[in-house]
């Protein structure tokens, strides 16, 4: 295994970025090394970490109502799931947190088991404080996002909540990619601020912000022309679902064009289904729905792993009966079909992840010509140079991708040749 230790790249004198050196190895002359800095560099410190080992702390179970992140933590709400607990519980209801005019127990009973779902925001704020990072970006800040929880299927152990047992057993480096691919985002690391910025990528190609470069490029270039034949948006589908045997999931997959290209998330979200309640027989209601096993200490199922999948908190809302009870769902709307505002965690329709988050993009990714240029480059270009805003060189403004080049201490800074994705915008 390599090893890694905290470094300073430091050019003429001034700090470039921090990071974390590798040390590859020694062959008698020369040692080996490499420099990871900002994405890379976390990637680095959180490599292999699980989402079960970053130290959320634990809650006291309450019945937090409506409340979304900050106000909460975590929310409760019914998921029908009638494999939760195989053949192993037959008093089983089939229902996560069932809930009708309150929810039966105030723990987990053989019946009605209490499942509490982890708010994303408070997830990544836990995972990036315990880096020493902080999070912002406008994203972060919208209602509908602070309303996403993590699925999980774990059976609530007592009246103490420990969140480490009630998210999915994947990779830190598996969320990130999940959020990023889902929903349209990138992720702009500032190791030396410690800082994380979440931004969208529609915000990124409709800024009018440019830097320009023209004087520090060489004249001549190569300029391929550019090769798209569309698109496909793909969310991961759990595969122990036995659901997905009988309910379509067309929903998880939305093709732009030809659609040769993909772009697959490892996250993705339950069925939503509208259906008689099979408990109180007398009513209708929407809810999320699942057939998986479930894990439950007290039942002995055994570890039944759980993917990455994400659900919108709604709050109480309205059944058929017109009786409030708590809604999960991957939709923006209630039984009723009114809408609740802020987005659908599907792909398509006027309030869908493609519509909002993708289309512009994707837009400009099919226009896009990749260019290469050789610029010459002095340390405060290096130290101000943004991923997310353009470069304008001989009036064509473009996005840099990957930059290379060789720094010394006799002859400085060399050239640095840098590949372009090129934008009309």
């Amino acid at each position: 295994m390599a090893l890694e230790y905290p470094a300073f790249f430091m050019i003429q004198g001034n700090l470039w970025k921090k990071g974390v050196i590798r040390y590859l190895g020694y062959d008698g002359q020369n040692y080996r090394v490499n420099f990871k800095t900002d994405a890379g560099g976390f990637a680095s410190l959180t490599r292999d970490t699980s989402l079960r080992n970053i130290p959320y702390g634990t809650e006291a179970l309450s019945f937090p109502g409506s409340g979304i992140f900050p106000e909460a933590n975590f929310a409760l709400f019914p998921v029908r799931n009638k494999g939760f607990y195989g053949d192993k519980n037959p008093e089983y209801k089939g229902y996560q947190n069932y809930y009708s005019g309150g929810f039966p127990a105030a723990q987990s009973t053989a019946q009605y088991p209490l499942t509490p779902f982890p708010f994303l925001r408070f997830v990544l704020e836990k995972i990036f404080s315990r880096y020493g990072y902080s999070l912002q970006g406008d994203w972060l800040q919208e209602e509908w996002v602070r309303r996403l929880v993590l699925y999980n299927n774990t059976e609530l152990a007592g009246n103490e909540i420990d969140f480490r047992r009630h998210v999915p057993d994947v990779k830190v480096s598996e969320l990130l990619q999940g959020i990023r691919n889902w929903f349209g985002l990138t992720y702009l690391f500032d190791a030396n601020r410690q800082a994380l910025t979440v931004a969208r990528l529609k915000d990124i190609i409709n800024d009018l912000d440019y830097i320009d470069w023209t004087g520090k490029a060489d004249a001549q270039y190569p300029n391929d022309p550019a090769d798209s034949n569309g698109y496909t948006l793909k969310q991961t589908i759990e595969s122990a679902d036995e659901l997905n045997k009988t309910l379509p999931a067309d929903w998880a997959e939305y093709k732009v064009a030809g659609g040769r290209e993909e772009i697959v998330t490892m996250a993705g979200t339950l069925h939503t289904v509208r259906e008689v309640d099979s408990v109180a027989q007398n009513r209708n209601w929407l809810l999320p729905a699942t057939d998986q096993k479930g894990n439950s200490t007290a039942f002995q199922t055994g570890e039944n792993k759980c993917s990455l999948r994400l659900l919108q908190y709604q709050g109480f809302q309205k059944d058929g009966l017109n009786q409030d009870y708590p809604l999960g769902s991957a939709l923006n709307e209630n039984w009723a079909g009114a809408s609740l505002g802020g987005r659908s965690l599907r792909y398509g329709g006027e309030d869908g992840i493609y519509e909002h988050a993708w289309k512009d993009w994707l837009r400009f990714l099919a226009q896009a010509r990749p260019v290469e240029r050789t610029l010459r480059l002095g340390i405060g270009d290096l130290t101000t140079l943004n991923p997310a805003r353009k470069i304008m060189i001989g009036g064509v403004k473009m996005f840099y991708e990957r930059i290379s080049l060789s720094v010394s201490a006799s002859a400085g800074i060399g050239k640095a040749k840098i590949s372009f994705l090129k934008t009309r915008v």
